[in-house]
């Protein structure tokens, strides 16, 4: 659990048989990288932990936990994932290249309003998040910024830190999770409560992507965490086309549904959302 080295990741660094090409994001933690497989000189990326956490085995964990579920994941709405290693206390993750903003970063680049293919983003973000579930995972993580959008609308699903497998019906009678975990603008209430989670956790997560993607604004905010996640269980759920007066009704009701604070209130799966929002427009004409 030490914070050892100060030096920072630059061009060139070479780890294992990558070399550091150019960096795409920093977090916290880690550093994405583009980089090269001298071996086979094919461009992948690289999630890299950040040198002052070498040895810090949370993150190491961390990391660790995403390879594995991405690992058990092939389906081209989700980032593929390639090799995970450890170097000099640093672990690092190899995947697949897909250089392209998240959802978040793109809601600030266009009018979602005039996107031609909007309905499509929405579409394959939830059927990314269907093949999730097939496989018996819960994602844990929904949020804009874990979905990554190409040209024409294409997803990709990315990060499983926190995913879980699907708890089956005994120990979704004696189990939790060790430690509430997740984003507050996107946690269901059973997450807030540190209650076993299921796929319908994941769907009030989406739909509260959703309704940031086409009103501008996650449905509630607060000026603390814990106000934040009160509004999350307690406050009634607001309505899309009071914050944007253009969205069609019948897609209003859709993903407010998504938003009940009972699980059982919500489409029971993702394949039920995929047909509730089939052939509705988003936006009125």
């Amino acid at each position: 659990m030490t914070r050892a080295s100060s030096e920072k990741h630059t061009v060139n660094d070479t780890w294992g048989a990558y070399r550091l090409m150019s960096r795409l994001a920093t977090t916290r933690a880690f550093e994405v990288w583009e980089v090269e497989d001298s071996r086979q000189h094919h461009r992948f990326a690289m999630k890299l932990m950040q040198p002052q956490w070498s040895g810090n085995r949370h993150w190491v964990r961390s990391l660790q936990q995403e390879y594995f579920v991405g690992h058990q994941l092939k389906h081209e709405q989700v980032i593929e994932t390639r090799e995970f290693g450890v170097k000099d206390g640093l672990a690092f993750l190899v995947m697949e290249l897909f250089p392209e903003p998240n959802l978040k970063q793109w809601m600030r680049e266009v009018d979602v309003s005039k996107v031609p293919f909007l309905s499509h983003v929405v579409e394959t973000a939830a059927e990314s998040l269907q093949y999730l579930h097939s496989r018996g995972w819960v994602h844990r993580d929904i949020k804009p910024d874990n979905f990554l959008v190409g040209g024409e609308g294409s997803v990709k699903l990315i990060d499983f830190t926190l995913a879980k497998k699907q708890p089956g019906w005994l120990s979704r009678m004696f189990s939790s999770y060790s430690k509430t975990q997740g984003t507050p603008s996107y946690m269901s209430p059973e997450q807030i409560r540190n209650k076993p989670q299921d796929q319908r956790s994941d769907i009030y997560s989406f739909g509260c992507v959703i309704f940031e993607l086409v009103t501008g604004l996650p449905p509630y905010s607060g000026n603390t965490a814990n106000e934040l996640l009160t509004k999350h269980l307690r406050s009634p759920i607001p309505s899309l086309k009071l914050r944007n007066p253009k969205i069609n009704e019948s897609f209003s009701q859709v993903v407010q549904q998504l938003l009940s604070k009972q699980p059982a209130d919500r489409p029971a799966t993702m394949d039920r959302v995929i047909a509730n929002l089939a052939n509705i427009d988003i936006f009125v004409p």
